[in-house]
């Protein structure tokens, strides 16, 4: 069952509309290798424990990076792992090497060429803490942890599941989830910004204008989605549970932004919930004509889950459209350099030993 076992646990790349791909778009990458569609692949298999939460990155350079969580010897590390034609990985890279438990990497790729990762680390019982944490580097196989910064503080925090994008003005914005920052509130969204690649970071503010004051606002992806334009996407569902993949009230939301900091009127994408259908892990895509969709997992078609696309602007469910070649949660989708091929990454497998599964193939 695709949502039983679900857990969370360069060079400038010009386009022809003269914006700057920073997080998914397609690259502007020199003539090679030709990604050719193909039978879905394990990136993970030499690892018995669990392999979750993947995100996929399209470099300027042509490259497709995929950041994920791997568990070995007992402990959460973030790792990295590259290709060049979908067929040839690397060996994965680890990012951190920390004694708590690393989770929900998402990286990018600035207009600058750095890459930009975050992520949160939970801390031991009693507590269990949980801080939202970035990192970034110009070489994707040379990660200095001394670099690792903290983006805010509080006591208690159980900061978790953050997302990034760069911003139009150039500034860095992390947006994460926290229910505990605010007593007797479910989860909002918190976000802060950057204005120096992420050596420091803002104080802490709350996105007012998405979050519900009764629901639980969740699982947020953001992206740079035009020259003047944030994309955000994330989970709402009601009170009956705090864990989005176990609600049959999720639903996906998105609203958009031209700076980061004022928000559109929240718009539900699903409406469902007399249904009782799940709708979760939400994500952002472009295609290569820099048109963005949204992707997720639902049970409203199969009630083991289906992951479906719909473009941003679409109406749900009739413009929406299965993508039967990923079989999995957790799903995330960037267009490679070759026309019309895409890279997608996903989680499937026994719970404990989940692994990252990445098929290249087109859409309709």
């Amino acid at each position: 069952m695709l949502l039983a076992i679900a857990a969370c646990g360069g060079s400038d790349d010009d386009n022809d509309d003269g914006f700057v791909v920073t997080d998914g778009g397609a690259p502007d990458a020199e003539p090679g290798p030709r990604y050719e569609p193909g039978e879905a692949m394990t990136l993970t298999g030499d690892n018995p424990a669990e392999d979750e939460d993947p995100s996929v990155l399209a470099a300027a350079d042509g490259t497709m990076v995929v950041a994920y969580f791997g568990r070995q010897g007992g402990n959460a590390d973030l790792f990295v792992t590259t290709t060049a034609n979908g067929v040839d990985w690397s060996d994965a890279v680890r990012v951190t090497d920390s004694d708590e438990q690393d989770f929900a990497p998402h990286i990018i790729q600035t207009s600058d060429g750095w890459y930009h990762i975050t992520w949160f680390r939970r801390g031991p019982g009693p507590t269990y803490y949980a801080h939202v944490l970035h990192n970034a580097t110009r070489d994707l196989a040379s990660w200095n942890r001394d670099d690792e910064v903290v983006v805010a503080d509080a006591e208690p925090i159980e900061d978790w599941v953050p997302t990034i994008a760069e911003r139009p003005d150039g500034d860095l914005e992390i947006v994460f989830v926290s229910q505990i920052r605010v007593a007797d509130q479910p989860h909002d969204l918190y976000a802060v910004t950057s204005s120096d690649g992420g050596r420091t970071w803002s104080d802490v503010v709350p996105l007012a204008a998405l979050n519900d004051p009764e629901e639980h606002d969740h699982l947020p992806y953001l992206a740079r989605t035009g020259e003047d334009e944030l994309t955000i996407t994330w989970d709402r569902c009601d009170a009956s549970s705090a864990i989005p993949w176990m609600n049959a009230t999720s639903d996906v939301l998105v609203a958009t932004s031209a700076d980061g900091d004022a928000w559109s009127e929240p718009r539900a994408v699903t409406d469902d919930d007399e249904a009782g259908a799940v709708d979760v892990f939400p994500a952002l895509f472009a295609d290569h004509a820099g048109a963005w969709s949204l992707l997720w997992v639902t049970t409203a078609i199969e009630p083991t889950g289906s992951v479906i696309d719909l473009p941003v602007d679409g109406a749900y469910p009739t413009d929406r459209a299965a993508v039967p070649a990923m079989t999995g949660y957790s799903p995330r989708i960037a267009p490679t350099p070759t026309p019309g091929v895409f890279l997608g990454v996903w989680v499937e497998g026994e719970v404990g030993a989940q692994n990252i599964r990445a098929r290249l193939f087109t859409l309709p």
